[in-house]
């Protein structure tokens, strides 16, 4: 036999309607149930005994889904409910009063615990549910960015170290213990403009591990030289060389990073080319070395040198005269040591050769050299003395006057009338009695007392003897006829 409730649901099912066949019956004992005509079909609205023949809701186990999360400072999870008890066809839904994760920080595979869980549709009353559940869910990190970074100008120091300034978090929930450490590192240890700097900042509190950080891009800085000074530089001074250009020497650099070659190129000027104690100089060092360019000079002040005189010699020329019975001179003086540009005169007291006498190399001796002109001041003189040669040549022949005879004998002390007369007598006494005088020749020692080596010169002219004795330089009168 078969039987069906009047409905299908719990709350309306009130009465069972059977379709029977003899299978249905059982006879009692003695009894043919062929005996008797059976029904076919039976109703009834109780059971054995009274019982109640209704339906009773059937009881399902209502499971949840968590939904992972980014972290949002809360506890609050999203759940999906469902149950696998339920009847295909029937229309049930699950709802819920609350779902939170056991807290609100990020974590891996956290418990989300569902409460009052209910049923709801029209097949609802069918089904008795758990009112609480649990499920799996994790919370994520939430993302921060950071707004308003620069990057702070540094000096160098040898390293690639960024300082990054003025960034602010943005994206931090209330109530939370977030703070922003910056960091970051140029692109280059090295001075520059505008070197681009990688951002490298981190979290700190009692929150940051519920953030991750987005580090801000674009970001570029400069790298300002590092400040060298010079100790211990040095002036010695120099002599007068023309120029201002001065001597710095033993300065040694401060302030260099280890390990870096730098070395010290040393210059300076004189506030003046000229002589003088204590000019001023303005140092003009410059660094060189492969690690020059991080590098900036502060020049060393305070300095100052003398310039002493520039030591020369002067050399004198003489002019070679005509035989004047005097010893004076004519001298040209100079000097190689005289720096292009410069005017330096030079002038004497005194300049005379040795002797009054007609000769070739005779010395010429020059006194009391002096400097003048707008150089001579950055002059100091090796010598005030000087000597040189020169030639005297004898004077053309002629007639001499008695103040010829007198210097003659002032200059040399030797009696002009003795040179004369023994110069004369010994022309004589050559030329037989009667003769031709003799033809020119050169005549040698006089042969009178007192008289010096002389040179005679014989003249023919118009048939009578003329002589013209040229006594180191003396003319003596034509010999009358």
């Amino acid at each position: 036999s078969t039987a069906s409730y009047n409905s299908r649901n719990v709350a309306t099912a009130r009465s069972v309607s059977a379709t029977l066949d003899t299978e249905s019956f059982v006879a009692n004992s003695g009894t043919l149930l062929s005996n008797y005509a059976l029904p076919t079909t039976a109703t009834g609205t109780n059971g054995v005994g009274g019982a109640s023949i209704g339906i009773t809701a059937k009881p399902i186990t209502v499971t949840a889904s968590a939904t992972n999360k980014v972290y949002d400072a809360t506890t609050t999870a999203t759940v999906t409910l469902g149950s696998l008890g339920v009847v295909s066809g029937d229309v049930v839904t699950f709802a819920n009063t609350a779902a939170n994760f056991a807290d609100a920080n990020v974590g891996q595979g956290k418990t989300v615990t569902v409460l009052g869980i209910s049923a709801g549709g029209s097949s609802a009353a069918n089904y008795s549910v758990n009112s609480t559940t649990t499920a799996p869910a994790s919370i994520t990190p939430a993302t921060l960015t950071v707004s308003g970074t620069a990057v702070a100008d540094k000096i160098y120091d040898g390293t690639n170290l960024a300082t990054l300034i003025n960034g602010v978090l943005a994206g931090v929930y209330t109530g939370d213990a977030v703070a922003l450490t910056p960091s970051g590192s140029f692109q280059s240890i090295h001075v520059g403009s505008g070197i681009p700097v990688t951002a490298a900042d981190t979290l700190s509190g009692a929150s940051a591990g519920n953030y991750v950080l987005t580090q801000p891009t674009g970001l570029t800085g400069n790298i300002l030289p590092r400040t060298l000074t010079v100790l211990g530089t040095r002036t010695p001074g120099k002599v007068y060389d023309g120029t201002t250009t001065a001597l710095l020497r033993r300065g040694s650099l401060y302030g260099l990073m280890n390990g870096d070659i730098v070395t010290l190129i040393q210059a300076g000027t004189f506030a003046s080319k000229n002589t003088g104690s204590a000019i001023a100089i303005t140092a003009q060092d410059s660094l060189g070395g492969p690690s020059a360019g991080d590098y900036a000079l502060v020049q060393p002040t305070g300095l100052s040198a003398s310039i002493t005189a520039r030591p020369i010699t002067v050399t004198a020329t003489a002019a070679s005269k005509v035989y004047d019975g005097t010893t004076a001179a004519s001298v040209l003086l100079g000097s190689t040591g005289i720096l292009s540009g410069d005017t330096v005169n030079f002038a004497s007291t005194a300049a005379s050769f040795s002797d009054i006498f007609v000769g070739n190399g005779k010395t010429v001796t020059v006194l009391g050299i002096s400097a003048s002109g707008a150089s001579a001041g950055n002059y100091s003189l090796n010598n005030t003395t000087a000597t040189a040669t020169a030639d005297i040549t004898p004077a053309p022949a002629g007639p001499i006057t008695r103040g010829d005879l007198v210097a003659f004998d002032a200059n040399t002390g030797i009696s002009a009338t003795e040179a004369y007369i023994g110069a004369l007598a010994h022309l004589l006494s050559a030329a037989p009695s009667g003769s031709a005088p003799p033809t020119p020749e050169l005549l040698a020692d006089a042969g009178a007392p007192s008289a010096p080596e002389t040179d005679v010169v014989l003249n023919n002219a118009g048939g009578a003897p003329l002589l013209s004795v040229i006594n180191k330089g003396i003319k003596l009168p034509k010999i009358p006829e």
